[in-house]
């Protein structure tokens, strides 16, 4: 176990660290981006909620709220993972068409949630006490996946180019991380994310 998380560390610092610290970057900066944008325009911002609110309740998470907050945690699990795949699926488009939805999608849903809770009144303060517990796993597990989908795809689109395709990684390799990362990284910080978001946040009111 320990040289796989040794693979994993020298695979990362080699391939990933770079993209996951401009994802971070550029996440954050859509996000304020998105923000500021649904603070002058409520209506678009409520549609949105709205929305997402009725996404939550057709996954089953509003009544597993009330009912069982162990099978809360399973379930939010479970939709961020498949969301989180998603995006990693994607990467073997070419030309990071994968990570070009991952910033019109993550970015709009963090920054109409803090446009939401400022507009009622709270803090900002607030805001990152019930998001910053379970949200830095998250978040961590997210951008780690979404740094694997830009690697995967520009090894993708070396392929279409005859003068870089010698230097492109083979296919097999290409598949070699994501099985290996989802285990090791990915999968227990999600899995992390939602046990803190269930038992742990609700304790911060």
């Amino acid at each position: 176990m320990k040289k796989l998380y040794q693979s994993e560390w020298s695979f990362f610092k080699e391939n990933l660290l770079i993209k996951f610290g401009w994802i971070a970057i550029l996440s954050f900066f859509f996000t304020e981006l998105f923000y500021f944008s649904f603070l002058y325009n409520p209506e678009v911002m409520k549609e949105i909620m709205n929305s997402i609110v009725e996404k939550f309740q057709k996954e089953g998470l509003m009544d597993l709220q009330r009912k069982s907050s162990s099978l809360l945690a399973v379930k939010i699990f479970y939709v961020n993972l498949r969301s989180t795949f998603l995006f990693t699926v994607l990467a073997f488009l070419p030309f990071l068409l994968g990570s070009v939805l991952f910033f019109l999608m993550f970015p709009v849903l963090l920054g109409v949630t803090l446009a939401s809770v400022i507009t009622k009144g709270f803090d900002f303060s607030t805001f990152l006490k019930f998001t910053v517990p379970h949200g830095i796993f998250e978040l961590a597990a997210v951008f780690y996946a979404v740094s694997l989908g830009v690697y995967v795809s520009l090894e993708i689109t070396k392929k279409l180019f005859s003068r870089h395709r010698e230097k492109s990684a083979p296919f097999a390799d290409l598949i070699k991380p994501v099985i290996r990362s989802y285990p090791l990284v990915i999968i227990p910080l999600l899995a992390l994310a939602a046990l803190v978001e269930v038992f742990i946040t609700p304790l911060l009111k």
